[in-house]
């Protein structure tokens, strides 16, 4: 079980040869903060393109996180990551399953309330509007944190779990049973034409000389869209650059 196989990892990050670990990984692995890095001795490597980097030996990250979580706290805490693991994989596998049922069985899958219901076709365009108009006020180059483009982030509120499914192209699955909830939200990568319909995706408008007309939505890889049903809200995440960078 989790306590065994933390117990397992615990040896072995113990007594593993020294060795250097980047910041990313050190925090990871050791229950770090950005302010622990701070007072752990680092070292840079130099030379070109190493930038910010910064490296740490394991001996070092292991002696500070002994004195911040004690040894049965670190043990603990590696255990609680191995239960999140393990509780993650069974939810995929839990949506890998309801996605062969409803393969074989296209009908809706999962509960929602009658009073509920499914949202109507009307309903459905209505919404894709309010999501392309929230776009359009942040498409502007003065949003722009690079000239090259940049990652924006939309949030809509007032949406429910069977609307979210719809805009994703899972209306048959308005339970979301083929998706993996992580924390809060519900995620899927979306195609353009699929969270827009036939609306077609935005593009900025106004600015000097319609200048912000140029901007609009890289979705050649798709769009992260999430959806909190505790708080109705969807959330989409899009990088925003010239029209030409598509070509």
């Amino acid at each position: 079980g989790p306590s065994q196989l933390a117990d397992a990892e615990f040896t072995k990050v113990t007594q593993r040869k020294n060795q250097y670990l980047r910041t990313a990984e050190a925090k990871k692995q050791y229950f770090l903060t950005s302010a622990d890095m701070n007072k752990i001795p680092h070292e840079k490597p130099g030379g070109w393109g190493s930038g910010r980097t910064k490296l740490y030996t394991t001996r070092d990250l292991l002696q500070y996180a002994l004195v911040k979580h004690g040894a049965n706290g670190l043990k603990k805490k590696m255990e609680s990551r191995l239960k999140r693991a393990l509780n993650k994989k069974k939810k995929e596998q839990k949506a890998r399953n309801a996605a062969r049922v409803l393969a074989s069985k296209p009908t809706p899958l999962g509960s929602i309330s009658v009073n509920a219901g499914l949202p109507t076709a009307s309903e459905i365009k209505q919404m894709r509007k309010e999501i392309k108009a929230a776009f359009k006020p942040h498409m502007t180059w003065g949003n722009m944190k690079s000239p090259n483009g940049c990652t924006m982030t939309i949030r809509v509120g007032r949406v429910e779990k069977a609307m979210y499914a719809c805009i994703i192209g899972k209306k048959n699955d308005p339970g979301l049973t083929t998706l993996v909830k992580q924390g809060a939200w519900y995620s899927a990568r979306v195609l353009l034409s699929t969270l827009f319909g036939g609306l077609g995706s935005p593009r900025g408008s106004g600015g000097k000389y319609g200048c912000n007309r140029d901007l609009a939505i890289d979705g050649r890889h798709g769009l992260e869209v999430k959806h909190s049903p505790s708080q109705k809200t969807i959330s989409m995440k899009a990088y925003v650059c010239h029209v030409d960078q598509l070509y």
